[in-house]
Order: C-alpha cells, then structure tokens, then sequence
C-alpha cells in the first residue's frame, strides 16, 4: 500500500506538469498574437506620425517617441517567439507529441473545496504523500514488534508418523506414532537483539517526524496555492476594470488619435479634449478644413476670415 501510494505521488507529479506545459503554451501563445497586433498598431502610429511630422503638426521628439515605442514592441515581440518556442518544445517533453490545436482551458473551481480549511483537511488526510508516510510508520511499527520477538522464549512441536511392514508372520506391521515438544527459553545474549531493537524504534520514530513532516508540508502548499489563486483572481479582477476603464474612455472621443490627445496636452486651451469632444463633428471638420489650409502654406488672416475663427485650438 505504500508503494502505491508512491506511485500515485508520480501520477500526480505527471499530470501537473502536464496540465503546466499544456496552460503555459496557451498563455505564450496569446501574449505571441497580442505582440504581433502591438507592432502592427504602432508600426501604423508611427507611419501616421511621419506624415503628420511632415505637414508640421507635431515635432521631430512625437517621431523618435513613436520609433521608440515601435522598437520595444518589436523586442517584446521577438522574446514572446523565444518564450512560445521554448514552451512547444517543453509541451513535446512531458506530452510527448507536438502540441496541434488547444483548446482553451476550463476553470476548476467546481472541482475544488469551498474553504481553506477544507482544503487544509483534504490534503493532510488525502495526500500521497501523507498516506506513504502513516504506511511506513505501520511498518516501522510491525519491524519493531518483529525484533522484539527475538527475545521471547520459542516453542517448537514436532509430530512423526510411520508404518512398516515386515515378513516375519507373527509381525507384518508396525505402526510408530510420535510427538517431540521443545522449548528454548534465551537465558544469555551478546547484545545484537536489543541493538537491533533500539534501531528500530529509532527507525520508527523517524518515520513518525516524516509523517509529520509531509502533513505539515501538505498544509504549507494548500495555503500557498489558495493564496495564489485568490491573488490571480483580484490580478484578473483589476485587470478587467482597467479594460472596461479603457474601452469607456476610448468611446468618448474615438475619432482622435494618440498624437492629438498629446498636441491637446500642450495647449491649456484644450488639454484634455473636452471641447473638441464637446462639440460636433461638423464642428470639428471645420476646424480640421482650417488647420490643414494653415499647415498647407496659406495665410492665417485669409483663412479665419473665410472661416470666421481663429485656429489657436488646434
């Protein structure tokens, strides 16, 4: 029974590591394609900044700030490649064939205790680990009794039984019956049963401090993991307020672009894009008509007095 128990120790060892390469390919390969669509966004930011840089409308530092964005979306890029090959090759490892197409992973709370404590009990009363241990000390505890035998008195019974024919006539068969008891009581010893004794009960009580060892150490990853799985779950639940935030703040205003919302924060006259937002589109193509004439050479006076405004907002 012990040796199961080892046994079921590796099972679990296995499928852990199963389960960690199979989830660890899902992550890299989702953090690979969001790389990918990074660069591709900012390989299209920086193009839009060149041709803004080139009408006259934001500086040469809005350039090498978007190069500079770009080139550390790449280096993210490249070592998302690096971490997807790695763990492919980690999934042919421990699965032993070629990772083809994932499906994504389901959750396995249902599958879990509803507390810690609960948790605590299952593992300290249901792990291998716990359950090899209270088999080694059963054993420790039969070898103790084993070699304490050593010293009691032994009782031996020996039976026999014959039948003989012979050819005399007077005697053709003899029938011998017999029964030899025998005890030996040790009355002297050099010391070699007590010995092995002591060793036993030493043995036994290391037996015992590992099983208590294993149990604390059953405890010590139960409470480990549940606080590594209630601090993934605030990671994920603040991770998703930060998108809701984001997807909010982008529908505000979503036809202005990065490089406006910074040439905004320059000017006090609209650096947070109220009044832009505010007003409406056929407002803002007015102004937009404007300051392409201003920015395409033509005179400011000539074109606010087309227009009727003056083009310091933009």
């Amino acid at each position: 029974m012990g040796a199961r128990e080892t046994l079921r120790v590796t099972e679990q060892q296995v499928l852990l590591d199963a389960a960690t390469a199979y989830m660890n390919l899902l992550r890299d390969q989702a953090i690979l394609d969001l790389n990918r669509r990074n660069v591709e966004v900012l390989t299209e930011q920086l193009k839009q900044t060149r041709d803004r840089f080139n009408v006259g409308e934001v500086t040469r530092t809005d350039v090498a700030q978007a190069e500079s964005r770009l080139a550390a979306g790449r280096s993210q890029l490249l070592q998302s490649q690096s971490n997807y090959v790695t763990s492919q090759a980690n999934y042919r490892r421990v699965i032993g064939v070629n990772p083809g197409r994932l499906d994504p992973g389901t959750p396995v709370d249902r599958l879990s205790p509803a507390t810690v404590q609960r948790a605590i009990t299952a593992g300290e009363t249901q792990s291998p680990s716990v359950l090899a241990s209270m088999y080694g000390v059963d054993v420790a505890e039969l070898t103790v009794k084993v070699s304490e035998g050593a010293l009691y008195p032994n009782l031996g019974l020996t039976a026999a039984y014959t039948q003989s024919y012979d050819t005399i006539p007077q005697n053709l068969r003899q029938t011998n019956v017999s029964i030899l008891g025998q005890l030996t009581v040790p009355i002297y010893q050099g010391g070699a049963e007590y010995s092995a004794i002591r060793q036993n009960k030493e043995t036994l009580g290391q037996q015992r401090l590992n099983l208590d060892v294993n149990r604390d150490q059953a405890r010590a990853t139960v409470v480990q993991s549940w606080g590594q799985l209630d601090a993934a779950k605030a990671q994920i639940e603040a991770t998703t307020a930060q998108v809701n935030a984001a997807e909010i703040a982008a529908q505000r205003c979503p036809r202005r672009g990065a490089g406006r919302a910074a040439n905004h924060a320059r000017r006090p006259q609209c650096a947070a894009g109220t009044r832009e937002c505010a007003r409406g589109p056929g407002d803002r193509a007015t102004r937009s008509r404007r300051c392409f004439l201003h920015t395409a050479g033509g005179s400011r006076r000539a074109v606010d007095a087309a227009v009727g405004t003056e083009c310091h907002d933009l």
